[in-house]
């Protein structure tokens, strides 16, 4: 059960953001599909202002997916611990530019040599226990 009333509000925020950077969809160019002003949609996401059902439908049809996957979204966060590692790992990955992403996505994807592709993997374990500190 949540703690505050707010919390759903944080958490549909939280996934909306990541679902628009995952699209590469800027907020501008978001909250002009949708019709509501980039301030508006930023209020959304740091979940100040609840976001209506007609408003999640038309955010998720921008956003190229069906409103239960984002509904879905929301209850496994509901239900996952703070510390979870992977709610911590989305975390980070919130400040990562949406080309960068496409563009490792797009690398790993590209690799034909397991060998190659386990050491990538390897390294980015690494750097995920490291916070991506290089330790001297």
């Amino acid at each position: 059960m949540c703690s505050k009333q707010n919390d759903i509000d944080v958490i549909v925020g939280r996934v909306l953001r990541r679902t628009r950077l995952a699209s590469g969809h800027t907020m501008t160019s978001l909250a002009a599909q949708c019709g509501v002003t980039h301030q508006q949609l930023q209020k959304y996401e740091s979940g100040s202002n609840r976001v209506s059902v007609s408003r999640l439908f038309i955010l998720s049809n921008a956003l190229g997916i069906p409103p239960a996957e984002l509904i879905d979204q929301v209850q496994e966060l509901l239900g996952r611990d703070r510390s979870d590692p992977v709610d911590s790992a989305w975390h980070r990955l919130q400040f990562a530019k949406p080309e960068h992403c496409r563009k490792i996505i797009s690398g790993l994807a590209s690799v034909r040599d397991t060998e190659v592709l386990q050491s990538v993997l390897n390294l980015l374990a690494v750097l995920d226990q490291n916070e991506g500190r290089v330790e001297r």
